[in-house]
């Protein structure tokens, strides 16, 4: 007995064909193309890479909301708690192979909780996107691909439209494939906007938007790139199971063997292997030893990797042009800018040596036929009027020489640091903390490297010193030691300047530098979206050659409190005396290795001591080298004679080394205390662990000496010394110590203030305050007892030793020609300082100008022996504070972690809702990770 099943429940129970069947084609190619296309994606389910850009579009523009409304609230407090930690981890099994080689790597550093979490959701929601929901939807028979044209060629995709399937389908091999590759297209233009550095195609970086650079995104650039290629590596993996399973009717072979023939596939192919060596070479390890070769197929696989792909796929391609066209576009934008910032497009700041006003912001008034600038009327609370006289609203008393336009003035100093002096031909400004990519064609004509800018732009500057760039580069491998090198080999044979580069003007070049021919592209950096003006306290804390970031800071920070307006300063509107201005206090953190890397930025650092005295602005060096020993034989220090006393190695806490080497009490522990700063320093060289690490460390001195550097050494720098860097650490800290003596003796004496640090903007200052101040000054004629000098005190940075036959440096050995300041782009220089013994042949040593040495002397009552205790110190800044905190860091991973660590402990959102805004802490951070 038959049973009917009414044809309706039939219908109800037939499940389409999740494999659609390809009619019977003679000729292979065409059999091929009708297989693909019938197999392709509906335009219908292209709508998920569209809900892909429409949530990053809700983000983007939540967080602009976010940032103009202000995040500063309990809310956002409760955030910045957990996300602004970050982890450092380093195991035992590395610790101990880095002692056999004798090496001191930095420990790796993971990324903030916050980036973390952002990590996730962006591969969460990918996922997602690639596989909730049916990956095929019917398609509509008014499909732009359906129209024919006469030009189409012999087997096109409008051929075969109508065989595709008109139904939904939830899952396949083929159809999952697809909706993956059509994910991973909508991520390119993602992906490199991530990447992009220069506004207005970096639209993340636009003033008005986010304002977020590439410092800040080229992580999520990695990451959107890795996931690009594990979603590729998904749709090549779906697909190739799909067309090994399949078989031709007529010939049961795979479509495998025949796709080969079909030119798109090999599109397709090609553009996965080149993302695949994309990401291959952009692993850390290799992107940090190979550089060159990383970027240099970085610029070629891009293009290559876009095209490629948009030839695989027409229907999405405009995804790839998408992309193409942004990084073509920035690339050709950067690319005009440069040559306008570099002179070749006619621009230039003049040709005297004064050199062109920059802007005329400022009255200009005759007197007598002499030709006077005056500011606008300023308002400062330390009762400093800007006047001719009193230039300390300024910093044109800070540099003591300015190149020619185009040129960078590059001297060697302490710590293997060069500092470059570069005066860009073009009119460039920038924020305080930004930074420039730098090429020097006599090293390399293609490299460019990104330094910050340890100045400040000033637009309202009489001179051009207001637009002059200084950085401070530490030589580690690679183009920095190549750097170093040259500048060693032309000081070594008395040279001022490259041969083939001709420098304009007759410009008289100070003897212990050389000029370099530079090309500047920039500035980049998000700490431009940063309103300094909006807190109370700001805390720098900066490490090593960190330092260049932090002194930007702290010379904005100083010029809008002593009245400066911050939007002539390359900032945000606002200085003391404006209603939006909350600024009142300001704390400088420097971590050094040696005393002698005081010298990097003396100057800067007393000239905004200056123009912000204490309680306003309090600076703290930390040096972290305990080996760092005080000479045994007295010397003179200006004009008096030290009693002949050893110090010790171990600390400056009170204890003392005799030769005996055992520890004992001096008279002097009153000299090596510092009574305001006790609760803030640990004195201690050997370092357990200190923040969120990965392993912990103890008792093994060895392994917590190489600890101490991570909080000044960034990965590569090398600690070679020059003659006369060991005489200047033990200068520099005795100095320290007389300085600090001196101003305990005038508190208890009633004065009730510290020594205030002198002016130095002329040579006749500086005269009077040797005279008036002697036991406080360096004397730049100062010399140590002979003694032997090791091979890397005066080698460059090469295995090789300085050959025989180099003459000592002719320029050098006799002082330059006096001239007065009107006449002479820089102060005398000094005497050179000898190391130890006479250097050999071919040997520089350190030259510290005057000038410099009167700054560096002021500038060593603030350095002491040590390491900061931050959390203390932080906790103290947010106790006395009278509104929000920020924080402004930059340093090796160690210490951006162990900061982020401090701030996360003294953020207390219960604070805020009590009305207290001190409980808020923010965070600026600079961390170079191209």
């Amino acid at each position: 007995m038959s049973t009917s099943i009414p044809s309706s429940t039939l219908t109800a129970t037939v499940i389409p064909n999740p494999n659609p069947t390809t009619p019977n084609y003679p000729d292979d190619i065409q059999w091929i193309t009708a297989y693909l296309v019938i197999h392709m994606q509906s335009p219908g389910s292209f709508w998920y890479a569209y809900l892909l850009w429409f949530v990053v579009a809700a983000i983007f523009l939540l967080y602009i909301f976010l940032r103009w409304a202000g995040s500063g609230g309990y809310l956002g407090a409760r955030w910045n708690k957990w996300a602004l930690r970050k982890r450092t981890w380093r195991g035992q099994h590395a610790l101990a192979i880095a002692k056999q080689r004798g090496t001191r790597p930095q420990p790796k550093s993971l990324p903030s909780n916050g980036q973390i979490f952002c990590m996730v959701v962006l591969f969460v929601a990918v996922l997602l996107l690639c596989f909730v929901g049916p990956d095929y939807i019917g398609r509509s028979h008014t499909s732009i691909f359906a129209r024919r044209d006469a030009r189409r060629p012999a087997y096109s995709i409008s051929d075969f439209i109508h065989l595709q399937p008109q139904y939904q389908i939830n899952k396949a091999w083929w159809t999952s494939g697809n909706r993956t590759g059509v994910i991973a297209f909508a991520l390119l233009p993602l992906c490199v906007l991530f990447a992009l550095k220069a506004p207005p195609f970096a639209i993340f970086a636009i003033p008005f938007t986010t304002q977020f650079y590439f410092d800040k995104l080229s992580w999520l650039h990695r990451w959107s790139g890795r996931l690009i290629w594990m979603v590729s590596s998904l749709h090549v993996l779906l697909w190739s199971v799909q067309l090994s399973l399949d078989r031709r009717e007529e010939t049961g072979i795979a479509p495998y063997v025949y796709i080969w023939r079909y030119p798109k596939f090999i599109y397709g192919w090609t553009a996965f292997m080149a993302m695949t060596a994309l990401i291959g070479l952009s692993t850390s390890s290799l992107r940090k030893q190979y550089y060159r070769v990383f970027y240099a197929c970085h610029v070629l696989l891009i293009p290559l990797t876009l095209i490629m792909a948009a030839l695989h796929h027409p229907p999405v391609w405009w995804w790839c042009w998408g992309a193409l066209g942004l990084w073509a576009g920035e690339r050709i934008w950067r690319g005009i800018w440069w040559l306008y910032n570099n002179g070749f497009l006619g621009s230039s700041l003049g040709r005297t040596p004064q050199r062109t006003r920059l802007r005329a912001s400022y009255l200009d008034a005759h007197d007598g036929g002499r030709k006077r600038h005056i500011y606008p009327p300023l308002h400062s609370p330390y009762g400093i009027s800007a006047t001719e006289d009193s230039p300390f609203l300024s910093l044109e008393g800070v540099h003591s020489y300015t190149p020619p336009p185009g040129f960078a003035y590059a001297e060697l100093l302490s710590g293997s640091t060069v500092r470059l002096t570069f005066l860009p031909p073009g009119p460039l400004s920038w924020a305080p903390g930004q930074h420039f990519l730098l090429t020097i064609p006599s090293i390399s004509r293609l490299d460019t490297h990104p330094f910050t800018a340890a100045s400040v732009c000033d637009e309202q500057a009489s001179t051009s010193v207001g637009r002059v760039l200084v950085f401070y580069i530490r030589a580690k491998e690679g183009w920095t030691k190549d750097l170093w090198n040259q500048v060693f080999a032309m000081l070594s044979h008395g040279e001022t300047h490259v041969t083939s580069e001709h420098v304009p003007f007759s410009e008289q070049v100070p003897s212990n530098g050389v000029l370099l021919r530079t090309l500047v592209d920039g500035p980049f950096g998000s700490s431009i979206r940063t309103r300094w003006n909006q807190y109370s306290t700001v805390l720098v804390v900066v490490g090593g050659s960190g330092v260049s970031f932090g002194v930007s800071v702290l010379q904005y920070l100083a010029l809008c409190l002593a009245g400066r307006d911050g939007k002539y300063l390359g900032g945000h509107p606002g200085g003391w005396g404006s209603k939006d201005f909350k600024v009142r206090r300001v704390r400088f953190i420097w971590i050094i290795r040696e005393y002698s890397h005081v010298q990097w930025c003396a100057s800067i650092l007393q000239h905004c001591m200056t123009m912000m005295p204490a309680p306003s602005l309090d600076v703290d060096i930390f040096v972290t080298n305990p080996t760092t020993s005080l000479p045994k034989e007295p010397h003179i220090l200006g004009d008096i004679e030290l009693p002949n006393i050893v110090f010790g190695a171990a600390s400056e806490g009170g204890h003392h080394t005799d030769e005996t080497g055992r520890k004992r009490r001096d008279s002097v522990v009153s000299v090596e205390s510092d009574y305001h700063q006790d609760d803030y320093i640990d004195p201690d060289p050997e370092i357990t662990t200190y923040g969120d690490e990965g392993s912990a460390e103890s008792g093994n001195g060895a392994l917590c000496e190489i600890y101490t550097l991570y909080l000044t050494n960034f990965e590569g720098d090398q600690d070679i010394r020059l003659p006369g860097e060991a005489a200047l650490n033990k200068s520099i800290r005795k100095s320290g110590k007389m300085r600090r003596a001196k101003s305990r003796m005038a508190k208890k004496e009633g004065d009730g203030e510290l020594l205030k640090p002198m002016p130095s903007t002329s040579k006749s200052v500086i005269k009077q305050s040797q005279v008036s101040s002697p036991g406080g000054l360096l004397s730049p004629t100062w010399r140590t007892a002979s003694q032997t000098v090791e091979s890397t005190e005066y080698h460059p940075l090469s295995s090789r030793p300085t050959s025989p036959r180099h003459p000592p440096p002719p320029r050098s050995q006799q002082p330059s020609p006096s001239t007065s300041p009107s006449t002479s782009p820089s102060p005398s220089p000094s005497n050179l300082f000898n190391g130890d013994a006479e250097a050999p042949p071919g040997a520089l040593q350190i030259v510290v100008d005057t000038r410099e040495m009167h700054d560096i002397s002021v500038v060593s009552e603030h350095a002491r022996l040590g390491k900061p205790k931050l959390g203390r110190i932080l906790a103290d800044e947010v106790q006395t504070a009278r509104g929000a905190v920020i924080v402004a860091t930059c340093g090796p991973a160690s210490l951006n972690a162990m900061v982020r660590k401090e701030i996360a402990k003294q953020i207390d959102p219960a604070k805020i809702r009590r009305g207290d805004m001190s409980g808020f802490i923010d965070l600026v951070s600079e961390e170079f990770d191209f």
